[in-house]
């Protein structure tokens, strides 16, 4: 979705403002039980993680029910404070496919870093057998942790195919338009003959009387080549008039009695002015609809013609990915492998679905890379 298309409603203001609120409160509370959390394995991992009384003895049952007790409460709100995160910030920013990639990228980080590190500083010590059965502090907290991450990956994911399928239906609307009086001119002048990827004289909307005597033509370049042309500078008006006029007024080819000469045009500007002229933008559209098919039938083609190697390299490359992370992850597992690597390499309907998605964002933002080449940059 194109997020300069949002409408300002007051309602939705007002709301907008609440759902900011909401997703800031959130987002303080989980980084208060974070930021607790992380403090005590650093300060205090003996207390934490191996019931340790701060004597050095064991801790007394009592408090360490009372211990675990507050992890369970802290965690839940901790859990509910992350749903309430996702959903506002979604809603707030659902004009923006960055937010669906910076909950990805949290997420993974719940997922993967948090255990890892809880890991790391818990060490390998071994809490009494009493209080061993009572619960054990880090496999709970590493759940705990990882579930908020899958939460956070999943709705960033949801929220990045929403985007891509968004592309799709609203490929046209995100593009520039051209100025209304170019615009207005150019339906005027505009003929049958249509060169594809032909120079500006040579596409609908250059007049027929003018042409022989146009600057542009005589150079062999094309007007956005130089940023000069009929639509937009007012010297090659000058030219074409014969030199009863100076000056164009705005850019549609409009004369005027007002003599000015304007200085040199920067890059920037000249692509500014290309990208509001319907001439450049015209062939802008000829370019995508050329792209746009073929990027398409790009990356379907090479899915198909190497299914074999990636049907092959998929269960190798998962269950790699799972050993290298195997100290990060959460849960048992067999032979280094966790098991949410097991479950993606062996099964063929999660492998489907995970390859297909994959495919579906490709060329989705495939495609709206070359919507930003073509119309952002002017290329």
């Amino acid at each position: 979705m194109d997020r300069d298309t949002v409408i300002t409603i007051p309602f939705l203001d007002s709301l907008e403002s609440l759902l900011t609120i909401l997703w800031r409160v959130a987002g303080l509370v989980i980084l208060i039980v974070v930021g607790y959390y992380g403090y005590a394995a650093v300060a205090h991992p003996n207390e934490l993680f191996r019931g340790a009384g701060p004597t050095g003895g064991s801790m007394s049952t009592a408090d360490f029910q009372r211990h675990l007790s507050n992890m369970q409460m802290l965690t839940q709100g901790m859990g509910i404070a992350t749903m309430v995160f996702v959903v506002c910030l979604i809603l707030r920013y659902y004009a923006y496919p960055e937010a669906g990639g910076g909950l990805l990228v949290g997420g993974a980080l719940f997922f993967f870093a948090a255990p890892m590190l809880i890991d790391a500083v818990a060490g390998n010590g071994q809490m009494p057998a009493a209080l061993a059965r009572l619960g054990n502090p880090r496999l709970y907290l590493k759940s705990q942790f990882g579930m908020s991450g899958l939460v956070m990956c999943g709705a960033g994911v949801i929220d990045l195919i929403a985007h891509a399928i968004l592309m799709f239906a609203s490929a046209s609307s995100r593009r520039p338009r051209a100025n209304a009086e170019s615009a207005e001119t150019a339906a005027q002048v505009r003929k049958p003959n249509d060169r594809f990827l032909g120079y500006c004289w040579e596409l609908p909307f250059c007049r027929d009387t003018e042409k022989k005597l146009c600057p542009v033509r005589a150079r062999k370049q094309p007007c956005w080549r130089s940023g000069r042309g009929c639509y937009c500078d007012q010297n090659i008006i000058l030219q074409l008039s014969g030199g009863s006029y100076a000056a164009s007024r705005g850019t549609a080819g409009y004369l005027s009695r007002t003599a000015t000469v304007v200085r040199p045009k920067t890059w920037a500007e000249k692509r500014e002015q290309c990208l509001s002229c319907p001439v450049y933008l015209h062939r802008q559209g000829q370019k995508y609809k050329v792209l746009a098919p073929a990027s398409i039938i790009a990356c379907i083609t090479a899915a198909v013609l190497f299914w074999p190697q990636i049907s092959k390299a998929y269960p190798t490359t998962v269950l790699a990915a799972g050993r290298a992370m195997s100290g990060f992850s959460f849960g048992q597992s067999q032979g280094g492998v966790p098991a949410w690597a097991t479950d993606l390499a062996t099964n063929p309907t999660l492998m489907w679905l995970l390859l297909g998605t994959s495919l579906f964002l490709a060329v989705s933002y495939v495609l709206h890379g070359f919507e930003w080449l073509l119309y952002k940059l002017g290329v």
